[in-house]
């Protein structure tokens, strides 16, 4: 199962996926949207998920004024904000939550 993007407060219109090789055995996706998946959830799954605050996504993304070095990069850090938000390299910190307010981040 793959959830593209969402996180987004917009969804996308269209996914596109593609094989290089056809699997042995099995390689089914699923394809779903997140909203229809949670108004099937069993009562308790539901319940439990509110009483622990839902399901929280992370990314971690660094500032292009200052990279991590090397050997840092690969692990879990996925390029700068900047790129993400589209903006120039030397962008700070309030372009970027501008970005995302106007995307209707909270």
């Amino acid at each position: 199962c793959h959830n593209e993007m969402c996180y987004n407060p917009t969804t996308i219109a269209r996914i596109f996926l593609y094989c290089i090789q056809d699997a042995n055995e099995g390689g089914e996706t699923i394809i779903a949207r997140n909203s229809d998946l949670n108004k099937n959830l069993p009562a308790n799954a539901a319940s439990f998920l509110k009483e622990h605050g839902g399901i929280m996504y992370q990314r971690e993304f660094y500032d292009a004024r200052n990279p991590p070095p090397a050997t840092l990069a690969g692990g879990g850090v996925r390029g700068s904000w900047q790129d993400k938000c589209s903006l120039p390299k030397d962008a700070d910190q309030d372009a970027a939550e501008s970005f995302f307010h106007n995307m209707g981040f909270s």
